[in-house]
């Protein structure tokens, strides 16, 4: 299970969120990572995954220190409110960057440079994920990436929201409703 706030956010204002006493107090310490992230999205030409709720995708993640590791990921949404999301999420490690699901067909693919901090806030453990890169469709429409995620990793959707209203405090919040696999499928459209 997958539960996140997702936002978009200026430079500036994250500037002032990494430099807040929320921010400084909730790190956990020397939990700073830098990551590349290709995510090919994939479904059938019929988009048969998409009819049954599933957006899967092919993920290499390659490390600061140059090794790269693959994963392929079957998403459904359960629940969006207010830029949160609760979605089932399985992760598999593979051996390369090919889809394990047969007759399927490249739609899109994002690419961003991932930056993650660990925060431990009133005992609930959030990942914080900023991502800057682009959606680039098969139909080349391109549009930028610049958001950050805050994901559950210990706790609940009460201590996210209890996050998200601290958050509010400090810097003004534009929930991103969109998945980036809604954004890719959007772009798709407006090539057709």
């Amino acid at each position: 299970m997958e539960i996140e706030l997702k936002i978009v956010i200026t430079e500036k204002d994250m500037q002032k969120f990494l430099s807040s006493a929320l921010f400084k107090q909730s790190l956990v310490p020397n939990s700073f990572e830098t990551l590349q992230l290709t995510s090919v999205y994939y479904d059938t030409l019929d988009f048969a995954l998409k009819k049954d709720g599933i957006a899967y995708r092919v993920r290499s993640i390659k490390f600061a220190n140059g090794k790269t590791e693959y994963e392929s990921t079957v998403k459904r949404t359960l629940k969006k409110n207010g830029g949160m999301a609760v979605r089932e999420e399985t992760n598999t490690p593979q051996e390369d960057d090919k889809p394990c699901y047969e007759n399927v067909q490249e739609l899109f693919r994002t690419q961003v440079e991932r930056i993650i901090y660990l925060l431990n806030f009133g005992g609930a453990v959030l990942e914080m994920a900023a991502d800057k890169g682009k959606i680039v469709a098969k139909n080349g429409r391109e549009e930028k990436i610049d958001e950050v995620e805050f994901e559950i990793k210990k706790g609940n959707e009460d201590d996210l929201q209890k996050f998200r209203d601290e958050l509010l405090k400090i810097i003004p919040l534009q929930n991103e409703e969109r998945s980036k696999y809604a954004r890719g499928l959007a772009l798709l459209q407006k090539g057709k």
